[in-house]
């Protein structure tokens, strides 16, 4: 998703979050979030990829078998392309 080894908030999310939403993540458990967190990167890195598995589990470092299930896990489906 960005050429930097690093990634950093501004480049997973596509704003700041604005503190109302702050304070609605405290009321969240954090393994919540970070599902969140990474069903939504899978979600664009397979977008990105035109739905590859292959070519998105070599973008993101993991094999295919830990994509699948990954996406399996987080409900993570094809159909789910136009309800984004």
């Amino acid at each position: 998703l960005h050429s930097s080894p690093v990634l950093a908030p501004g480049m997973l999310f596509d704003k700041p979050l604005a503190p109302d939403e702050v304070d609605s993540m405290s009321e969240q458990q954090l393994s919540d979030y970070l599902a969140e967190c990474e069903r939504k990167y899978i979600l664009r890195s397979l977008q990105s990829q035109s739905w590859s598995i292959q070519e998105t589990a070599s973008q993101i470092g993991i094999s295919r078998k830990n994509l699948w299930e990954k996406m399996r896990k987080l409900d993570i489906t094809r159909d789910l392309l136009g309800k984004q």
